[in-house]
């Protein structure tokens, strides 16, 4: 019987180390923190019942700085955007996992070039034209939507630069640059369909007030990444949970 005995000592002695081992989160940030948490809290909460492992958000405020704490190992599994996933597999010992979709199990959306409802602005070319006397708010540099798409789609086939063709651009989240546009503080922004389902579920009479000038290609959605060296009991679980 001893020998079952000390299997049953080790498994329990794994179980144990298993359920300590602490999880931190990465989650980018999109939004401002207190609605990153307010979103993201109740399926921290169910990751960490279902694997046993001890789960904690980090949310950052900014996409490189992501990328850096799971470089250092302060992070191990995270939410990045396409560039900023790229970019952890290159420099952070990070692997790609798993991908959203939504609940249509459709695996892309779409970047937006927004303005009020009420804005005399009507077309992109229009946004374009009038541009030197209109503020313009774009995404952080990492951000896909925010700002690669919108640069490669809109503004390199033409050769502008939105720092030159517009009166002031300002950099902020999705989040961040809706409410301003929908609060008249600038003039147009860039956005994401996410963003955009968000707010009409939420809020219809703030939606209807949104007018989307230009829609991108297809983009594909957000990855979650690990580090690579994450111990193989807990990619189970993790893996387990999320697909």
């Amino acid at each position: 019987m001893r020998a079952p005995r000390i299997g049953l000592l080790l498994a329990l002695v794994a179980a144990a180390s298993l359920r300590a081992e602490e999880i931190a989160f990465g989650i980018l940030g999109t939004d401002s923190a207190a609605a990153l948490r307010q979103n993201w809290n109740p399926f921290l909460a169910d990751m960490a019942k279902e694997t046993g492992l001890e789960v904690r958000g980090y949310f950052a405020t900014e996409y490189a700085g992501l990328v850096e704490a799971m470089r250092f190992g302060k992070v191990q599994l995270a939410w990045l955007g396409n560039k900023a996933a790229i970019e952890a597999v290159d420099r952070a010992e990070a692997e790609v996992f798993a991908q959203f979709v939504d609940l249509a199990g459709r695996s892309g959306y779409h970047a937006h070039l927004i303005v009020h409802l009420d804005s005399p602005i009507r077309t992109l070319d229009e946004l374009l034209v009038r541009g030197r006397t209109l503020t313009l708010g774009i995404g952080d540099p990492q951000s896909t939507s925010g700002t690669l798409v919108p640069l490669a789609g809109v503004f390199a086939p033409r050769g502008l630069d939105p720092r030159t063709a517009f009166r002031v651009v300002r950099s902020s989240t999705h989040g961040g640059n809706l409410l301003a546009v929908l609060n008249r503080q600038l003039d147009a922004a860039t956005n994401n369909s996410e963003e955009l389902d968000k707010l009409q579920l939420a809020d219809p009479a703030k939606f209807a007030q949104v007018r989307i000038l230009w829609t991108s290609e297809p983009i594909p959605r957000d990855p979650l990444v690990w580090r690579r060296d994450l111990a193989p009991a807990a990619k189970d679980r993790l893996r387990t949970f999320v697909l």
